[in-house]
């Protein structure tokens, strides 16, 4: 463009030197001559001008659309870029996600004790919380294990009455004191046979799974008798199973893994003691809380209620020879059988 304005000033340069050249002709010829001449050099410069102003508009039109397609191009080219940028911040994500879990799932694998912990405890107070209609308070199994440590920690030994047969326990073995003694007739014992035996003391060895009966003369009746028919220190085998009761620890360890249903803590008396009833199914149990034995049970059994009474329920009271069977030699004065 510029150059064909250069072309034009130079036309008009030229069309100036013709004038003064002709300045020498007469003056109206000469006029003339340079107005034609200038008329064709401005239809010419026109004509350049309109080409070159078409030529411009041409290339400003192609520069437009190019500018266009490259803005479309940049365009496309940034959305193409910041999606790539976007799926490589989600792949990030995804893998700090991934990371997460796994670290959430090594934590989880390396903390499951103390979870368990935490849902055991959380449960414990779900079930603490919970009332029935009767006022009781579902409780946890860990009830009974406080029991257990009571009567591990505080009791070596125990006596109580049952069924009116005083008895005397102490680790695996206990004596069993008939309120009224038991006769056999036409019996032998050692080979040697005897028209009448009477016993009033019965010494179980769960261990050995043996029940001795003795004459032993609790009272001075049965003592005379011991002593007419010569029948001390001998011992009667008895069957084992008949005389191995259910004693009070046996009702905690027998139910000290099942679920108990509820609990009433120091709510209920039985012969004035204080206990824990504790409900579990098919069996009701009254527990002394000081030593953690069973003073009272309340049991369905073929469609009928039994009932087991512990009474005057004694600790620390008994020592090892008391539930051994001890010659009258053995025993000293001041504990004589009768009085």
């Amino acid at each position: 463009m510029k150059l064909r304005y250069a072309t034009l000033v130079i036309l008009v340069l030229i069309l100036m030197a013709l004038m003064a050249s002709c300045a020498e002709q007469k003056p109206s010829k000469a006029k003339q001559i340079a107005q034609e001449i200038l008329k064709q050099a401005e239809e010419k410069a026109q004509k350049s001008i309109d080409k070159a102003i078409s030529e411009d508009e041409a290339n400003a039109g192609q520069q437009e659309q190019k500018s266009e397609r490259e803005g479309k191009d940049k365009e496309k080219n940034e959305k193409t870029q910041i999606t790539g940028e976007e799926s490589l911040i989600q792949s990030e994500e995804a893998g700090e996600v991934a990371d997460d879990a796994n670290k959430t799932l090594t934590e989880v694998s390396g903390d499951t004790g103390e979870r368990d912990n935490q849902s055991q405890t959380v449960q414990t107070i779900i079930e603490e919380e919970n009332q029935q209609d009767n006022g009781e308070k579902t409780i946890p199994a860990s009830a009974m294990n406080e029991l257990l440590t009571v009567f591990e920690r505080k009791v070596s030994s125990y006596s109580f009455t049952h069924n009116s047969n005083k008895y005397s326990v102490k680790g695996e073995r206990y004596r069993i004191i008939l309120e009224a003694p038991n006769q056999k007739h036409r019996i032998t014992i050692n080979g040697t046979e005897y028209d009448t035996f009477i016993y009033d003391t019965i010494y179980v060895d769960r261990t050995a799974k043996t029940a001795l009966a003795y004459c032993e003369g609790w009272s001075s009746e049965v003592n005379t008798q011991c002593a007419k028919y010569e029948i001390y220190d001998l011992p009667f085998r008895l069957n084992f199973e008949d005389n191995d009761i259910k004693l009070p620890e046996d009702w905690l360890f027998d139910y000290l893994d099942l679920p108990p249903r509820s609990v009433s803590k120091d709510k209920y008396y039985v012969n004035g003691r204080q206990t824990w009833k504790i409900d579990f199914e098919g069996a009701v149990i009254f527990f002394d809380p000081k030593t953690g034995l069973a003073i009272k049970s309340e049991q369905i059994k073929n469609s009928k209620l039994e009932t087991n009474t512990y009474d005057k329920l004694s600790s620390n009271t008994v020592r090892d020879i008391d539930v051994i069977h001890r010659s009258k030699s053995e025993i000293l004065s001041q504990e004589t059988f009768y009085k």
